[in-house]
């Protein structure tokens, strides 16, 4: 009987590389991530728009009367 050698543990280096698919693999991932965080960034950003656009109405409003 032959002795059969299993290599069942994988290198960082061959993690990260995904058998030469890495690029694609990892830029998903990071092109993802980033557009979650802008899911979340970007209303905040429209919330505190809209509230200046309300004060400065509220603010002209006022000098008008």
């Amino acid at each position: 009987m032959g002795q059969r050698v299993v290599k069942s543990i994988m290198t960082i280096s061959e993690f990260f590389n995904m058998g030469g698919y890495g690029f694609y693999v990892w830029s998903s991932f990071g092109l993802t991530f980033v557009m979650l965080v802008w899911q979340i960034i970007q209303p905040l950003l429209e919330k505190n728009s809209i509230r200046r656009s309300i004060v400065k109405n509220y603010a002209r409003r006022g000098q008008r009367q």
